[in-house]
């Protein structure tokens, strides 16, 4: 069931979001790619996480799904904005970091473990004691015969650093 936190970050956008497991659980937030919504973050792959003992957290970006649509801008100057000039575009990767925080704190967690995948590995790259893992042959996206083994590996990071955190 998709809920709404709104008045989230500096911008004050509505997120759409979801939780799964128990509340009480380590949290970990899920950040999805470009114009990707939190279904795209698939059921059984949160399933497998909350059954490692976490707590999923997955949400619409903004400008995806039921989260805030940013309207009105005007399109940004895509050549000047590779070069590194960002001075046309309506936000960047920190204002999504900024929601994704935001979000967070709206739910009134102080951490939260963060997963990217796509463009949402870079907005949750910014995160000391993180750990990259690449997989052989994995393209773009979750493929279903990987899922079980990805939810293993992003759990037992989760629970090393919650080890880590209390000794």
């Amino acid at each position: 069931m998709d809920e709404t936190a709104s008045d989230i970050g500096p911008a004050g956008i509505n997120i759409a979001y979801q939780r799964i497991g128990k509340s009480d659980a380590p949290p970990v937030l899920l950040t999805m790619g470009v114009a990707a919504q939190l279904i795209h973050w698939p059921d059984a792959f949160c399933q497998a996480l909350a059954g490692h003992g976490l707590q999923v957290i997955r949400f619409d970006n903004r400008d995806a799904g039921l989260s805030t649509h940013m309207t009105g801008a005007p399109p940004p100057n895509l050549p000047a904005a590779l070069a590194g000039d960002l001075s046309s575009v309506s936000y960047t990767l920190s204002d999504m970091a900024a929601d994704a925080v935001g979000l967070l704190d709206a739910l009134g967690l102080e951490k939260a473990h963060v997963a990217g995948a796509s463009m949402g590995g870079q907005i949750a790259q910014a995160i000391p004691g993180a750990e990259l893992v690449l997989i052989e042959g994995m393209g773009h996206d979750l493929p279903p015969g990987l899922r079980p083994q990805l939810a293993a590996r992003i759990a037992e990071f989760v629970w090393r650093a919650e080890r880590g955190a209390t000794s």
